[in-house]
């Protein structure tokens, strides 16, 4: 893993830790299943996430923010 990838998956488990990751993705009109099918995982997978029930392994992360960095830049945040 790069050093810009290890940043990127620590970077979103803090959001997940903070609550904040769920806050921007409800900001962005953006369903629960339809972020998770985006970022190719399970809507329960990503709901364990959310609620601190789970910690994404690395690659997850890396999925995630690659996901939210591309919902963000499609509304121009």
């Amino acid at each position: 893993m790069t050093e810009d990838e290890l940043a990127e998956t620590s970077e979103v488990r803090l959001l997940l830790e903070s609550g904040e990751f769920r806050r921007i993705r409800e900001g962005l009109n953006t369903g629960l299943g339809e972020f998770a099918e985006a970022a190719g995982m399970t809507k329960g997978s990503l709901s364990r996430y959310e609620r601190g029930l789970r910690r994404p392994r690395p690659g997850e992360a890396k999925r995630l923010a690659r996901t939210l960095r591309r919902l963000l830049g499609a509304t121009g945040e």
